[in-house]
């Protein structure tokens, strides 16, 4: 049964009042999102192929593959693949840290790293981001001693 839209409004507004300040309900008529965070309006809307450009300018990463697809609370895989100008980058020294920037702590535990045989491309496996909110997925490359570049995707996790 559809409602008409006063009654819809009428009805979103009795939910809200029963879900806490830190997760609004999605109000919408598909009612599909279910529970938003209200601080992840920076939060890049992720997908397979997403890319981006380091900090430096240096380095370019691009996500490959990603389980789940859209990044969920607890852990989380991905394949990416890092490159400069002239190609894929090998060898490279790659720490991950999720982080969660609106309450200053870590995912509880490193990822791990591991190169792929493709030239350029590591699996990221344990992405722990085990809270509903905003999330800074921090990548530090280095080649040799030097630290090359830093990546950061900001994501948002639905609680």
């Amino acid at each position: 049964m559809v409602l008409p839209r006063t009654l819809w409004t009428a009805s979103a507004a009795l939910l809200g009042a029963c879900t806490s300040a830190d997760e609004p309900t999605d109000t919408s008529p598909s009612g599909d999102a279910g529970p938003l965070h209200a601080e992840c309006s920076g939060a890049e809307d992720f997908e397979i192929g997403l890319h981006k450009p380091g900090m430096a300018d240096s380095l370019h990463m691009r996500v490959l593959d990603a389980v789940p697809a859209r990044p969920e609370k607890f852990e989380n895989d991905w394949l990416i693949e890092v490159g400069d100008d002239d190609g894929p980058i090998e060898a490279a020294e790659i720490t991950v840290e999720p982080y969660m920037p609106t309450h200053g702590h870590d995912g509880t535990f490193a990822p791990e790293v591991s190169p792929m045989d493709e030239a350029g491309q590591y699996a990221i496996d344990r992405i722990n981001l085990w809270m509903a909110g905003p999330w800074e997925v921090r990548f530090m490359i280095r080649i040799g001693d030097t630290e090359v570049d830093r990546i950061v995707y900001d994501v948002c996790i639905e609680g």
